[in-house]
């Protein structure tokens, strides 16, 4: 630590306010606090970014605090410091996804068709090196499925009208209570926000009003990602700021299965209301962690719980019909055997 005449009074990266000589100063990279010098001035760890980017393809941000990473924290520490070390996840369903969004907003992974038997040696090198370059592999058959999702997107009404003008993949980075906090942005319009979601499921308002939700209440945590996404594109406090304050946002879901069925749904405050509040939970937890250096890995926290019954179940009554006709069923045998 390095103490200066002209250092400024909190950290640039985090907000956090410091002492002069609580400073770490680098000719590489300025100022910055202890706490971010220890993840950001590393070897091959760049500067992070802070504000709103276009044109940003990869930019990982160890310090900072995204909507997945909310959603791996309120499952538990454990599992978020876990997904942070293994790799990436790959399926033929992220790469229908990435297929649909590159080709509906021009911008993302490349996408490069290979076929042939993904078990032979010569396709997998041939998918690993596509892969390794940064592009999303797909085979003829996503390929061509990909294009009919695209092209039902750009028909709809209100979908191509959101968006036929702005700037996708857009990256942004804020200081909330002292924490980085990140995400991606698909689409960036004048006149909302929009985030694309392909389902191989039926996209009913019921399936897209779960899919708000919480996982552990039964969702994916698309509330929290609206909240997130608009509070980033915003200059919104969201100590004093309302939910009236935030810039619209718009979920476009699309159905990877004929007859590619486009809904655009838009969150209503009560949706925002919920992800904001379950943000800022897993917020509180983070920094918690981050401080004390534990992660643990717990749904409950405690050496033991007692458990209970689910809100649905009944205990037997004599209108039951199995109880009721509990003497239809033959004798135990063997008690009888027993017995004599």
């Amino acid at each position: 630590m390095t103490a200066y005449d002209d250092a400024p009074t909190s950290c640039p990266l985090c907000g956090r306010g410091l002492d002069h000589d609580q400073l770490c100063d680098h000719a590489d990279a300025g100022p910055m606090c202890g706490r971010c010098c220890a993840v950001y001035h590393r070897p091959g760890v760049p500067a992070p970014l802070t504000g709103i980017h276009t044109g940003v393809t990869h930019f990982p941000d160890p310090a900072a605090l995204s909507y997945s990473g909310a959603k791996d924290i309120l499952r538990s520490p454990g599992h978020y410091q876990a997904k942070r070390s293994q790799p990436r996840e790959t399926s033929d369903t992220f790469d229908l996804g990435n297929a649909v969004h590159y080709l509906t907003l021009g911008a993302g992974q490349p996408l490069v068709v290979v076929d042939g038997n993904r078990n032979a040696t010569a396709v997998k090198d041939e998918i690993a090196a596509a892969r390794a370059g940064g592009n999303t592999v797909v085979k003829s058959e996503q390929m061509a499925q990909a294009k009919a999702v695209a092209d039902a997107i750009l028909r709809h009404p209100a979908a191509s009208r959101m968006l036929a003008a702005g700037h996708p993949e857009v990256y942004a980075c804020r200081v909330l209570d002292g924490t980085r906090v990140r995400g991606w942005i698909d689409w960036v319009a004048p006149m909302c926000l929009v985030d694309l979601k392909t389902t191989g499921k039926p996209a009913t308002p019921a399936a897209a009003e779960k899919a708000m939700l919480l996982p552990e209440h039964g969702g994916v945590g698309y509330a929290m990602q609206a909240w997130v996404s608009s509070w980033l594109a915003s200059d919104c406090n969201p100590g004093v700021a309302t939910l009236l304050d935030l810039p619209p946002f718009a979920f476009v879901f699309a159905e990877t299965t004929a007859p590619y069925v486009v809904e655009v749904y838009e969150p209503s405050r009560d949706v925002l209301a919920y992800g904001r509040a379950w943000f800022l939970r897993a917020l509180d937890v983070f920094n918690a962690c981050r401080e004390s250096d534990h992660w643990p890995a717990t749904y409950t926290g405690a050496q033991s719980t007692l458990l209970g019954l689910p809100r649905w179940a009944a205990f037997p009554t004599d209108d039951d019909e199995a109880t009721a006709h509990a003497h239809d069923y033959p004798a135990d045998t063997d008690q009888e055997d027993h017995a004599s």
